[in-house]
């Protein structure tokens, strides 16, 4: 069963007020995130690369359609996938497993409030609008309402006190900053550089294995 996950329990305890205050993390958010340019035309470039290898019809099956039969999915070659048995493997109908690979193959973060001791606060919160993960109750318009008002109410929300928090907040120096992996346990950045690159390397030879087959070399 899936359980909530604490930053103390990879982090360790806070010895001051603002320690861990930030962390990395080599788990991609998708809401509530900024991305720059840069970083996401080069994302862009790795998903054309990485989609030559993805089983676009084994997503449009049945079992796509469940996540109780995620787990027999075979979305790409098993070389390409993050070992394990990572979750994000059998992720259909996302653009965020494929941001999961480009993250986990350059060995790469991204920095995460984390403020607020026990609640863990951050600076955003979903707008509730109607979408894959929102489903709005078409038989309870006050069990919507409600919903909403949870997450877009910043005072409810807790991003008021998120903010004043930030006024007096002490940011750690780089080289000091946490850092948790693909499975949200503790690592370092020569680590998540070895077996990104280990990663990177199958999805390369994959890649000039299919070239090659595609060229007739004739009777060389």
């Amino acid at each position: 069963p899936f359980q909530r996950w604490h930053s103390r329990n990879e982090l360790g305890p806070r010895a001051t007020k603002f320690h861990h205050s930030v962390y990395l993390s080599q788990i991609p958010s998708s809401w509530g995130s900024a991305y720059f340019a840069k970083q996401w035309k080069q994302f862009a470039e790795f998903y054309h690369y990485r989609m030559m290898f993805y089983n676009l019809t084994e997503e449009a099956s049945d079992r796509a359609k469940d996540p109780s039969t995620y787990g027999t999915l075979q979305l790409s070659p098993k070389p390409l996938e993050i070992p394990n048995d990572a979750r994000c493997n059998v992720w259909p109908q996302s653009w965020k497993r494929f941001m999961v690979d480009f993250m986990y193959g350059r060995g790469t973060s991204m920095l995460y409030p984390n403020i607020g001791g026990f609640d863990e606060k951050g600076f955003a919160t979903p707008l509730v609008m109607q979408g894959e993960h929102v489903k709005n109750d078409h038989h309870d318009a006050n069990a919507n309402k409600k919903k909403k008002k949870v997450y877009v109410d910043p005072k409810i929300a807790g991003l008021v006190e998120s903010v004043d928090e930030l006024q007096s907040l002490v940011l750690p120096r780089y080289g000091e900053l946490g850092l948790v992996g693909i499975f949200a346990k503790s690592s370092n950045t020569e680590q998540a550089t070895l077996r990104g690159a280990e990663f990177l390397q199958n999805i390369h030879d994959a890649y000039c294995n299919q070239l090659t087959s595609q060229v007739d070399f004739g009777d060389a």
